[in-house]
């Protein structure tokens, strides 16, 4: 532990103090450290750091953490507020050893390190808090850059709020590059599975954690390289994961992942807000990924966003009986890199999907009972052999003729007669 104190601390402001310098921090963890924590609050302690940052670098870097809030517990396994607090500072940064190219990915020595960790509520019940102005993580791996849980809170760059005292030449905001998954056999479950993954913000009972751009980026800030676990042979890696009624504010960001088990995940009744987002996703599983228990209007917004989708992607899970559990608009895109990519998994919570065929307009055309509402679906690159939508054991109605000739785009004899979809179904 490098920083811990019980009692309020401001270093936010130039001039001394009994001789003490205040204008500042700089803190830093190098290589071969383990379990590490560079700020650390206490008692409900208020922290203001000012200008400057926290680092974690160097080879053999273990599970060290920037900057920790809540999280201890006491007798009988309750919570003892004894790190509970708030912390505002400036910059956090993660500094890997992984090797990133078009063409191969080597993990790095480091592993584990987290940016920000905030856990709970304080004494008086208030959110255990960090509000920082930039978190730039690079090439680590195994890193979860952020997590917050039971009801504790992130921000970084609420432009809301504005950034007041960034002392680097890095930009506001949350910036990650080649994050990446590596199997490690010294870090392993009972039944042989890894204890690690990599992803960018984990959101969890109710905590809430802020990373909103102001404007929509023009490049990837964010990008994830998952990989496979060797004991379950199953993908590893997300972007935003959300979960039991917690919330992610991610407008206008520029989530990219590769080879993970998903991008944005909201399940629990939780909300993820990708408002003006770029979503980018290359792998084999769901972009998008909702269930069951996911909010059923709001869970994922994506309206004025795009989600670009590559490989063998599907592009989210499309629920007939609960259409805006994702929200989309007529501004939100899909633009699509690969042939094998399938847009929706078509689904409802309950009984048998039913698609009627009739040659009407929207809102009830093939097209949007397939994909939902989107705006415009296309391929940037010029593939044209994808797929609207998976479904099973579903009831097509055909209600007016089809003509294979019609070569009207998005009419439903052009989707319909081209195969748009893959189909196990029932014809009537």
């Amino acid at each position: 532990m490098v920083f811990f104190s019980n009692y309020n601390i401001d270093f936010s402001q130039t001039g001394t103090n009994t001789g003490i310098n205040k204008s500042g921090h700089q803190i830093r963890i190098f290589g071969n450290t383990k379990n590490n924590i560079g700020v650390l609050t206490g008692n409900d302690a208020d922290y203001k750091l000012g200008a400057g940052s926290v680092e974690l670098s160097g080879a053999n870097s273990i599970d060290n953490t920037g900057i920790l809030v809540g999280g201890s517990i006491g007798i009988g396994g309750t919570p003892s507020h004894e790190t509970d607090g708030t912390v505002t500072g400036d910059v956090v940064m993660i500094k890997g050893t992984a090797t990133v190219t078009p063409t191969s990915v080597t993990g790095g020595s480091d592993r584990g390190n987290r940016a920000i960790t905030a856990i709970g509520k304080d004494s008086n019940n208030n959110p255990n808090s960090v509000t920082v102005n930039a978190v730039d993580s690079d090439k680590a791996t195994n890193s979860i850059t952020l997590v917050a849980d039971e009801g504790a809170q992130i921000t970084v760059n609420d432009p809301a709020v504005g950034n007041t005292v960034i002392s680097t030449p890095i930009s506001a905001g949350l910036k990650i590059t080649n994050s990446v998954f590596k199997n490690d056999t010294t870090r392993l479950r009972a039944d042989g599975s890894s204890k690690d993954n990599v992803g960018a913000a984990y959101a969890n009972k109710s905590a809430t954690i802020t990373i909103n751009k102001a404007n929509p980026q023009s490049v990837a800030n964010i990008s994830i390289v998952g990989g496979v676990d060797d004991n379950t042979k199953k993908n590893v890696g997300f972007g935003l994961f959300a979960d039991n009624n917690a919330k992610i504010n991610a407008q206008n960001n520029w989530i990219k992942v590769t080879n993970g088990a998903t991008n944005i995940a909201s399940l629990g009744n939780a909300e993820i807000d990708l408002k003006g987002a770029t979503v980018e996703y290359k792998g084999e599983g769901y972009a998008l990924y909702t269930n069951t228990t996911s909010k059923t209007s709001g869970a994922i917004n994506m309206s004025d966003a795009k989600l670009v989708l590559d490989g063998k992607a599907v592009g989210y899970v499309y629920y007939q009986d609960q259409p805006n559990m994702i929200t989309v608009n007529s501004n939100t895109s899909i633009d699509i890199l690969d042939d094998d990519v399938i847009v929706a998994d078509l689904r409802k919570t309950s009984g048998q999907v039913t698609v009627n065929v009739e040659n009407k307009a929207t809102p009830d055309r093939l097209r949007d009972q397939l994909i939902g509402g989107v705006g415009s679906v296309g391929s940037s690159n010029g593939k044209t052999r994808y797929k609207y939508a998976v479904v099973d054991n579903a009831q097509i109605n055909i209600k007016s003729a089809v003509d294979k000739a019609n070569n009207t785009t998005d009419s439903d004899s052009e989707v319909f007669t081209k195969d748009s979809y893959i189909k196990t179904l029932r014809l009537m």
